[in-house]
């Protein structure tokens, strides 16, 4: 629900001004969406991800992460369940586990569906047809169904927020004293991340819908709404989910890199958005904000935590002097940023991840805790509307559920607290050595 949240406030609340206003442009708009969502738009035909220049391996084998957990009481797990005994005997023979062949699957499907043409090319949804699709969506369905794809839980083919970005094979290294369970405590070999801009920079927005972003503020001169999602394969269990965004209403900067993105948003919105934030809080209270507690719950084997382990929000820092600068021309040209994405090499470290503990220690930056490092292992590959991944969302009242002390304790302060508080703990916190994990 956060992410969805934070991707359609924004652009929801630039039609609140009125129906009759947006209808002008939506003739336009219907003839766009016909491209965008048309069943042969911007799809590589299948093949394409095992041609001769294809850059997909013949088999993933991703290199097995050797972390010493010894330091920390291990969390009481589950017994081993026979899909996670055949998964460790798979390992010691030297085969493929079932976690790389699923994770061979779900990138092939990913490859396939790369978009033809040039970045220049690409077209995005203009802010009357999000709206006209926002005002009629369910959103129940992001918070309930376990599928690591859009098909396999009966959605549309193709992505209105967020349709265009990058994705590319990743692998989450967690540090050796992480005081958290789950995917927190095993990190995560086999995981795809998925990087994107929630719509069309607003400073590039043209014609009759132009003098919508009068008064918006700040959201009138976004260059980039950054968003970052994060699925990570278990053996035997669903996948974990994590979802990052920057601030609702963008950066000037036109740099994907230029800030942190984090699983908790601001509820502070200009007034054209309250309704958007309203309509969101019939499906949770805190809608803003990410459930993190699943992500806590099972290791990358399988294995349950009888006590999930888990911090109240996760915040990624791109990573000094890894990330890929800006292309030329990037300031000037909103689609560049995907050249950006495309330009980051196997083996670069893209994110140091933190954790803000609990509530309680939300306005202390010394309490901030550095669980580790995200780097990519394949090439990155262009994601456009066809990209068939789905990320699940966890509502935070289920983290509430587990920590009913942490809800009591919630006040105006922690709903207000996103990305620039969480920046700003960070300044004085060194940036990790890239090779720490390696």
């Amino acid at each position: 629900m956060q992410y969805i949240a934070a991707c359609t406030s924004t652009f929801f609340g630039c039609s609140q001004g009125g129906y009759g206003a947006v209808d002008t442009a939506l003739g336009e708009s219907e003839e766009l969406e016909e491209e965008l969502l048309g069943d042969e738009a911007m799809v590589v035909p299948s093949q394409a991800a095992t041609g001769p220049n294809s850059t997909a391996p013949a088999a993933i084998r991703v290199p097995e992460q050797d972390l010493d957990h010894e330091a920390l009481p291990p969390p009481v797990a589950a017994p081993q369940s026979p899909a996670e005994e055949s998964n460790h005997e798979e390992e010691a023979s030297g085969v493929l586990t079932q976690r790389e062949k699923d994770l061979q699957v779900l990138w092939d499907k990913v490859q396939a569906a790369v978009p033809e043409g040039d970045i220049a090319s690409m077209r995005w949804p203009d802010y009357a047809m999000l709206s006209k699709r926002i005002a009629a969506a369910d959103y129940t369905q992001i918070l309930q169904e376990e599928v690591d794809t859009r098909a396999e839980g009966g959605m549309e083919k193709k992505k209105i927020l967020c349709p265009h970005g990058a994705t590319c094979l990743v692998r989450l290294e967690v540090e050796s004293d992480t005081p958290y369970t789950g995917l927190f405590g095993s990190g995560a070999s086999h995981a795809i991340m998925r990087f994107s801009s929630a719509a069309k920079p607003a400073c590039h927005i043209t014609g009759a819908a132009s003098w919508l972003m009068m008064g918006m503020g700040k959201i009138r001169n976004a260059k980039l709404f950054p968003c970052v999602a994060l699925k990570c394969l278990r053996s035997g269990r669903p996948s974990g989910n994590l979802l990052m965004g920057g601030g609702k209403t963008g950066q000037n900067e036109s740099n994907f890199f230029a800030h942190v993105v984090c699983s908790n948003l601001t509820e502070r919105v200009p007034l054209p958005l309250r309704s958007v934030l309203d309509t969101f809080k019939k499906y949770s209270d805190f809608p803003v904000s990410l459930g993190l507690s699943d992500f806590a719950r099972f290791d990358e084997d399988g294995r349950e935590a009888e006590s999930p382990r888990f911090p109240w929000a996760i915040v990624l820092r791109p990573a000094a002097g890894q990330c890929p600068v800006q292309v030329a021309g990037q300031h000037d040209e909103p689609n560049l940023f995907v050249e950006q994405l495309l330009s980051l090499q196997v083996g670069t470290v893209v994110y140091e991840m933190f954790a803000c503990p609990s509530p309680a220690e939300v306005s202390l930056p010394e309490k901030m805790q550095r669980l580790g490092v995200i780097r990519t292992l394949s090439p990155v590959v262009k994601s456009g509307p066809t990209c068939p991944l789905f990320f699940k969302h966890q509502a935070k009242e289920e983290d509430y559920d587990i920590r009913p002390q942490w809800k009591e304790s919630v006040t105006d302060v922690h709903r207000n607290a996103g990305w620039e508080l969480f920046e700003g703990h960070l300044k004085s916190v060194p940036p990790v050595c890239p090779f720490a994990h390696a």
